[in-house]
């Protein structure tokens, strides 16, 4: 999970420009006179020819390309349209992949202080997606419960955007094809309607406004079947995220509604119910890439999902969950440095049960599942359990100030982090973790338990962890 901060960059006094030229499959990059020690020392640069792998990094489609005077290289595109992704501690003003084609610049600047961003003068199909990022952002409510109003509001901000959106779109009808103008638009619609769905099935209301926003909720989903990102997306898998995130918020309403509990399975069924093809498969496999980040259940379903999907991409992402969480394998190896400046790996735990956690600073999330982790630690720590708390925080003072805290960690937790690569440590992009807290077991032998343990939240689930455990020492 990451954090960005929007800056105008147009007034720092030094702009440094870097022409990105995509041609014949390649995207080429020239930094002119420029020098490391502005900025960090690399930029991590990988293509996503689908949507749906917008995640994985793998080195047939990333490169680092290493800041210096001069430094040129080419990223291979293989195709006409791709998403381009660019990673930099420094890097602002961007948080979605960037959809190229062939035959485009783009041009990066780099301020005095060694901040990168898009600079202007880009191409049209750049230069509109950029746009949409100025559409507005959807009004929070001030009340403590919300009311008609409020829904209301959130409709207007809707209808608002999409009507922003079309205008921005015919605005670059003569610079872009309608191919291109499309695939924007699938794309840029359904996010205006994920982002609404999250705000209004978080409402906090009496049952009365809950079923009034769910009457909306419901009309905007009939509206929008037959619509260009239901059928004429170039890149089907926001559909599959779509028609995920509609489910989920449906299931939200009836709990709130109605005091129905849903579980994962639920939700399966329910996107296996009510989609076809490639929409049910990119849907499903959205909703296992999701909700395996914080429950073990969608592990079980890796196998049946293979069963009917036909979709190649979808069943590549379920193969590599498949593969990367095979229990009884050994673990990954790892180097994860202590507080102490020193490199630990598997080989230093031998023989002993290890049980994983991953967390950062800030993370509410995994300051819960450390006070929840205490009776655990508590009754195993002085026998063959060793309990390794690895941060995923980039930056190691603000490693060292989590554990400072007290809520994170344990004081018979065994802290390392991730060596300044973040959740890019090999490690973290091997079992995909992109969200946390994550807690994993491994057994005396270095071979995987889980990837996802049950978390001792309540008296039942505490149990059943302390019941795995206590088997693995026997």
């Amino acid at each position: 999970m990451r954090t960005r901060r929007n800056l105008n960059i147009y007034t720092c006094m030094l702009i440094l420009l870097a022409s990105v030229t995509v041609a014949k499959g390649q995207v080429k990059f020239v930094i002119p006179q420029f020098t490391s020690t502005q900025a960090s020392d690399s930029i991590i640069l990988y293509t996503a020819h689908d949507y749906l792998t917008r995640g994985i990094e793998e080195p047939s489609n990333k490169k680092v390309w290493k800041l210096s005077i001069g430094n040129k290289f080419s990223l291979d595109l293989g195709q006409e349209y791709s998403f381009l992704v660019i990673q930099n501690e420094r890097f602002t003003n961007r948080n979605r992949p960037l959809l190229v084609k062939n035959g485009l610049e783009i041009y990066l600047s780099i301020d005095s202080t060694g901040r990168i961003s898009l600079a202007k003068g880009q191409s049209k199909l750049v230069e509109c997606q950029l746009k949409f990022e100025q559409l507005s952002k959807y009004p929070r409510s001030k009340n403590i419960k919300s009311t008609k109003n409020d829904v209301d509001n959130l409709l207007d901000a809707r209808n608002y955007n999409r009507s922003r959106m079309d205008s921005i779109l015919s605005a670059y009808a003569l610079y872009l094809s309608e191919a291109e103008r499309e695939m924007l638009r699938g794309n840029c619609a359904a996010g205006i309607d994920l982002a609404l769905f999250s705000f209004l099935g978080h409402i906090n209301s009496d049952n009365d406004i809950i079923a009034y926003a769910y009457n909306m909720f419901q009309q905007i989903v009939q509206d929008s079947i037959g619509t260009h990102y239901e059928e004429k997306s170039f890149f089907p898998a926001l559909i599959g995220y779509y028609n995920f995130v509609r489910e989920v918020n449906d299931l939200k309403f009836k709990r709130s509604l109605y005091g129905q509990k849903f579980i994962f399975k639920d939700l399966y069924n329910q996107i296996k119910a009510k989609t076809i093809g490639v929409v049910r498969d990119r849907a499903v496999t959205e909703c296992i890439l999701k909700e395996i980040q914080y429950d073990q259940f969608p592990i079980d379903y890796l196998d049946s999902a293979l069963v009917f999907m036909k979709d190649s991409v979808s069943r590549m992402m379920i193969l590599a969950q498949k593969e990367s969480r095979a229990i009884g394998k050994r673990i990954y190896p790892f180097a994860f440095e202590d507080v102490k400046g020193r490199n630990i790996g598997l080989d230093d735990l031998k023989g002993k049960v290890v049980v994983i956690d991953f967390w950062f600073n800030g993370c509410l999330g995994c300051a819960k599942l450390g006070e929840a982790m205490e009776d655990v630690i508590e009754k195993f720590h002085a026998g063959n359990v060793i309990f390794l708390s690895v941060n995923v925080d980039k930056k190691r003072n603000n490693w060292i100030k989590g554990i400072n805290t007290g809520i994170y960690t344990s004081p018979y937790s065994l802290n390392v982090y991730t060596n300044g690569l973040g959740k890019n440590h090999p490690f973290l992009l091997n079992y995909k973790y992109r969200s946390f807290p994550q807690l994993m077991i491994v057994d005396r032998h270095g071979k995987l338990v889980t990837t996802n343990a049950t978390r001792p939240f309540g008296d039942e689930r505490r149990e059943e962890l302390i019941t795995t455990i206590e088997n693995l020492l026997k």
